[in-house]
C-alpha cells in the first residue's frame, strides 16, 4: 500500500485532506505479482481462434493506416487477423 503523503500527492492532490482520507481508506491494493510474473502462453498461441478486427474509420483517438503506430495494420497484421470489417458508423 501506498504511504498516505505519496497518494495524496500522486492521485488526490487536488481534494482537501478530509476527502483524501476518505479515499484514501476505500483504496484496495492490488497484488503485484502478476504484473512481474513471466506467463508461458505457447499453448493460447496454438489454439485455432478465429480473429476479426473491427476497424472504425472516424476514430480520431488513434490515426488511421499509420505504419508506425495505428491500430490497423500495425496491431491487427501481427495478431493474424483473418476478417477485418471496416465501418464508418
Amino acid at each position: 500500500m501506498l504511504p498516505f503523503p505519496f497518494f495524496r500527492e500522486s492521485f488526490a492532490n487536488l481534494a482537501s485532506y478530509t476527502q483524501a482520507q476518505q479515499l484514501y481508506k476505500k483504496v484496495t491494493p492490488e497484488p503485484a505479482q502478476p504484473l512481474f510474473e513471466k506467463l508461458d502462453l505457447k499453448k493460447f498461441y496454438s489454439l485455432q481462434v478465429p480473429k476479426s478486427y473491427v476497424h472504425l474509420m472516424e476514430d480520431t483517438v488513434i490515426p488511421l493506416g499509420s505504419p508506425d503506430f495505428g491500430w490497423h495494420p500495425h496491431m491487427s497484421k501481427p495478431a493474424g487477423i483473418i476478417s477485418i470489417y471496416s465501418s464508418t458508423r
